[in-house]
């Protein structure tokens, strides 16, 4: 499986070489997917592990008082030694960090949908000619060039005489 900088780099789209970037499409964004799929299961075991610390921390609290500096066991006791609780604080921020992580992932994944699209749109341009040389074929051109003649070449071109009362 890929990492968060190697899919990034994978998004990048090369007009020169559109067809590999196509035929590369589908499998860079399953990759993103399964990226983002394991980053959110990392984050919701780290969950479930805060979770876990968390009762334990609150049935050691119960049975243990004096260790949490408790005089008397009531909710608000528990609940505070609970927050303050050092593995409780630990398992939180992890928590926050996988979450970050499985953001960032699910953002990748999702900007691989937009690079999808915009391989759609790049290779329909690609085949109007949207790059190529601009031509004009000669029966285009002949009605063209016979206006101009029949108008003046200065009109043709937007361009018109002054008069003496303009001056």
């Amino acid at each position: 499986m890929s990492n968060l900088s190697d899919l990034k780099a994978k998004l990048a789209i090369h007009l020169e070489d559109l067809h590999h970037d196509a035929q590369d499409q589908p499998q860079a964004a399953c990759d993103a997917g399964e990226f983002a799929a394991a980053a959110k299961a990392a984050a919701k075991r780290a969950k479930v592990e805060l979770e876990e610390t968390k009762a334990k921390v609150q049935r050691d609290a119960r049975t243990n008082s004096s260790k949490y500096g408790i005089d008397k066991v009531t909710e608000g006791a528990i609940a505070a030694a609970v927050t303050i609780d050092a593995k409780v604080a630990e398992a939180e921020r992890n928590l926050i960090d996988l979450q970050k992580a499985a953001d960032d992932a699910d953002a990748v994944a999702n900007a691989f949908e937009h690079r999808r699209s915009m391989l759609k749109e790049s290779v329909q341009l690609w085949l109007s000619n949207y790059w190529g040389d601009v031509t004009v074929k000669q029966r285009e051109m002949a009605p063209v060039a016979e206006t101009a003649q029949k108008i003046g070449f200065d009109m043709a071109q937007g361009r018109r005489r002054r008069t003496v009362e303009e001056d």
